[in-house]
């Protein structure tokens, strides 16, 4: 595939959806529009106990393609932008998310660029 990619991100973005976002960019496949991710980048197994209890032990962490730790961290936008986030009832065009226009924009200049 071989089209501009775009990921939208923010605070809501966690975990997987964050190494995918980091890895388009550190393979320079893709850019990030939004804001700073949450941070999750751990993964936790539950082992239950005999006595009923469990224990939550931390059995792996992803890193990126270029090893970088996203747990605490999260992933910072390549172009920031900001905007409460557009409910359904927001059938206008002029009333979608910022971000969501913003991030289509970079679609559409990158499009242009790319044979």
């Amino acid at each position: 595939y071989e089209k501009p990619v775009v990921v939208l991100a923010n605070g809501g973005s966690a975990s997987s959806s964050e190494v995918l976002a980091v890895a388009l960019r550190e393979n320079g496949r893709g850019l990030i529009v939004g804001s700073q991710t949450f941070g999750k980048g751990l993964i936790q197994h539950v082992f239950p106990l005999p006595d009923g209890g469990a224990l939550r032990l931390t059995i792996g962490e992803y890193l990126s393609p270029r090893l970088s730790h996203i747990h605490g961290r999260g992933a910072l936008p390549d172009i920031m932008c900001t905007a409460p986030p557009a409910t359904i009832r927001d059938a206008d065009p002029q009333q979608m998310d910022k971000c969501v226009a913003r991030a289509l924009r970079v679609v559409f200049e990158l499009s242009r660029n790319t044979p």
